[in-house]
């Protein structure tokens, strides 16, 4: 006569559950510490002809015109953001864009050689991955 096999079934002792809750604590906590800082202050960077012409701080909100040799640009910063609302370019793509309020997109004027980004000031980390 063949003899089959015994499974013993595993039961969860009250220690085994508290080390799942543990590890589970751990982790989440984990998590929340390595959310992305905002950074204190950010700043509209702008470049005419990869040359810097112009730091804006987006904490002061108002309107600041740019003039290039191509051109001129006005910038309206609002609570933390900045777009162009007028601008000497014939196709206006730039006015287009809208507002930007990170460093995930800039804003491009090709006819004005201008590029316009927001860098984070005082932050602790160069740059975040997604």
């Amino acid at each position: 006569m063949e003899s089959k096999p015994v499974y013993r079934l595993c039961r969860i002792s009250l220690y085994d559950k508290l080390l799942i809750v543990l590890i589970l604590l751990v982790s989440l906590l984990s998590l929340l510490g390595l959310k992305n800082p905002t950074p204190e202050r950010k700043m509209a960077i702008v470049y005419h002809d990869g040359k810097l012409v112009e730091e804006i701080d987006l904490r002061h909100d108002g309107i600041k015109v740019i003039s290039v040799p191509e051109g001129k640009m006005k910038l309206e910063v609002s609570k933390g953001r900045i777009r162009v609302i007028e601008s000497s370019c014939p196709r206006k793509l730039c006015v287009h864009m809208g507002w930007i309020k990170d460093n995930k997109m800039p804003i491009v004027c090709v006819p004005n050689k201008i590029l316009m980004e927001i860098k984070g000031i005082d932050s602790q980390y160069d740059a975040i991955a997604q």
